[in-house]
């Protein structure tokens, strides 16, 4: 399996699985009789629903752009430039 695949099922699983965490809340909030998350459509496998603007998308950009690098030393490296991609 080359990178690309691997990357795209990294990331379909990680939608998934947010949306299945998202989907529990809103369905065990249901059983304790809170109508909410069914009237906003969220007891759903769809991940349009879950989609927040703000939190969904703004938040993780602006974190992403914000961040920073982290230093790393070049003498404790024993694989080259290999082990790039395990840091990042």
């Amino acid at each position: 399996m080359d990178e690309m695949t691997a990357k795209i099922f990294i990331i379909a699983f990680l939608v998934e699985s947010i949306v299945l965490h998202e989907m529990a809340h809103g369905y065990v909030a249901l059983l304790f009789g809170d109508q909410t998350a069914k009237r906003q459509g969220r007891i759903t496998f769809n991940p349009i629903p879950h989609i927040d603007r703000l939190w969904t998308i703004f938040i993780p950009v602006i974190a992403y752009f914000l961040s920073g690098g982290t230093s790393i030393d070049e003498k404790g490296r024993w694989m080259g430039r290999a082990d790039e991609s395990t840091y990042s």
